[in-house]
């Protein structure tokens, strides 16, 4: 065998062994994400309100409204959303998803802690 036809089975042993590699974390990271989904517990319906007015008023930023508004039409759901099942519409999201989620969980602790879960404001953005 040539240096040449070593090193380039070399490489494809190796890219064979990486590829395995990811491939056993790419699925495993996507049963914790879908054990997630499922684990996943409907906000109080005082929460669920509050957040759904804080989103349609505009309060969240545009991204959080027009999100809602999508939902209000009929275009989604947010149990599809929270699903990944929201198909174009959650890749439009997709770089906001780190601040919903950051604003989600404020309101959710807010509530939780018994305060005004309109407390923190737009400085959030």
């Amino acid at each position: 065998m040539t240096g040449f036809n070593a090193a380039l089975q070399a490489a494809d042993e190796s890219f064979g062994n990486t590829r395995a590699a990811f491939d056993k974390h790419l699925g495993a990271a996507k049963e914790r994400l879908d054990r997630t989904r499922r684990d996943v517990t409907n906000p109080p319906a005082a929460l669920h309100r509050e957040a759904v007015e804080y989103f349609r008023d505009g309060r969240g930023g545009p991204t959080l409204q027009s999100l809602q508004l999508a939902v209000d039409t009929g275009t989604t759901t947010w149990a599809d959303i929270a699903l990944g099942r929201a198909g174009a519409l959650s890749e439009q999201f997709k770089a906001d998803a780190a601040t919903i989620a950051q604003v989600c969980k404020q309101l959710a602790d807010a509530y939780h802690e018994g305060g005004d879960p309109r407390a923190f404001t737009e400085d959030a953005w």
